[in-house]
């Protein structure tokens, strides 16, 4: 009688186990969790990343929704974000107008799906 009660209980055991929520699940091609930067305004808040995100092989993020400039790692071989854009980066290539270094996460995932012939494997956002 025990076994066929542990029977009837486990689908609805099975039914209440945790599922990984949709929000925190990661998408299609997703590579690894890393930081997009950019250079702050400590007066007015505006962000400026573009020229020194060209100047260190960043890749500057596009997306319309976006608030200002960021510049997250372009392909495997560029360093971590937080690793360039240091307060100290942002005073010296700015000339002190955009001084404070700001990181966000972001999701980088395969933008040519796999790396080349030379193993460089490039990377897009795909969330945050």
């Amino acid at each position: 009688m025990k076994f066929l009660l542990a029977l009837v209980a486990l689908p609805a055991a099975i039914l209440a186990a945790p599922v990984a929520d949709a929000a925190t699940a990661n998408p299609p091609g997703f590579l690894m969790d890393s930081l997009k930067c950019t250079c702050q305004n400590p007066a007015t808040n505006a962000t400026k990343s573009d020229s020194l995100c060209a100047n260190v092989l960043g890749e500057p993020e596009t997306e319309s929704s976006s608030k200002g400039s960021w510049c997250y790692r372009r392909f495997n071989l560029t360093p971590q974000m937080d690793q360039l854009f240091t307060d100290e980066a942002c005073t010296r290539f700015f000339q002190g107008n955009f001084s404070k270094a700001v990181c966000a996460p972001v999701k980088l995932c395969d933008k040519d799906q796999g790396p080349d012939r030379h193993g460089i494997q490039y990377y897009k956002v795909c969330g945050r």
